[in-house]
């Protein structure tokens, strides 16, 4: 709803939101070209290397039960969830964007 009040707000002041969704894809459309073509255990590694300075996330399946809990299929999956429901709800905001914008304009005339 905070979305949906955003571009109601910005179409009210006539900014540009095309540019902005464009804008919301390139992530999106890059974090799903690199799992097509880099192994996950890469992308996965080199997301611990950016957001942690320490070597704590490293674990241990002898010792820590964590990575027996949690497999490397269980974050495969959430990566996935993750790219999917993120795209559908950018595709949402873009089709209520698109609605409303068809109404400003009609109304404007």
């Amino acid at each position: 709803t905070i979305s949906i009040a955003i571009i109601i707000f910005l179409l009210i002041k006539k900014k540009d939101l095309p540019n902005i969704f464009l804008y919301s894809f390139i992530p999106i459309l890059i974090f799903l070209i690199l799992y097509l073509f880099v192994p996950f255990d890469k992308l996965f590694i080199n997301f611990h290397l950016i957001l942690f300075r320490n070597d704590l996330w490293l674990l241990n399946p002898e010792t820590d039960r964590l990575i027996v809990l949690l497999p490397e299929d269980f974050f495969i999956r959430s990566f996935q969830k993750i790219l999917i429901f993120t795209s559908l709800t950018l595709i949402y905001l873009f089709s209520i964007f698109k609605a409303l914008e068809v109404n400003f304009e009609k109304r404007d005339k």
